[in-house]
């Protein structure tokens, strides 16, 4: 039996999705050079940040995966994706938790340490949406699969 998501709709509540909290880091980034001058700013990517690793956490803990009643996927190279995946959430979450450090430091230290948050804030957005797309992809390719496609 081939994984499927977990129920989406279990997980999602009023809070945005990470595509959504992706989008808004990116856009208050992208509102100027100098976002650290500007406390407003930096609180708002504090937040955002914040309701980001909330939300990886939930996805995380939710495993978004459930394995079929063998445990596994019908292919081993899905398996080993999917397990690859699942341990790349930590991953995730410590790029977070550093980033998340840092602002406290960034937003009153030297240039230099405001570009390099800046670009870790930017290698976060990338790798969260690399997985995403992973993760999507590894689920039709599932379903190709359950449905008797070839890999």
């Amino acid at each position: 039996m081939a994984a499927t998501p977990l129920d989406q709709d279990a997980l999602r509540d009023s809070a945005p999705t990470i595509g959504t909290l992706l989008a808004e880091l990116e856009r208050t980034l992208n509102q100027a050079d100098d976002v650290f001058d500007d406390e407003r700013v930096v609180s708002r990517l504090r937040e955002t940040l914040r309701r980001l690793h909330g939300r990886l956490r939930q996805h995380h803990a939710a495993g978004v995966w459930t394995l079929g009643d063998e445990g596994t996927f019908s292919s081993p190279e899905l398996t080993g994706a999917a397990a690859r995946l699942l341990e790349e959430h930590a991953c995730m979450l410590g790029m977070l938790d550093r980033i998340l450090r840092w602002m406290d430091t960034a937003a009153t230290g030297q240039l230099d340490e405001q570009n390099v948050c800046a670009l870790r804030i930017r290698e976060l957005i990338a790798t969260v949406r690399r997985h995403e797309a992973e993760e999507e992809s590894l689920f039709y390719r599932s379903v190709w699969m359950d449905q008797g496609g070839e890999g």
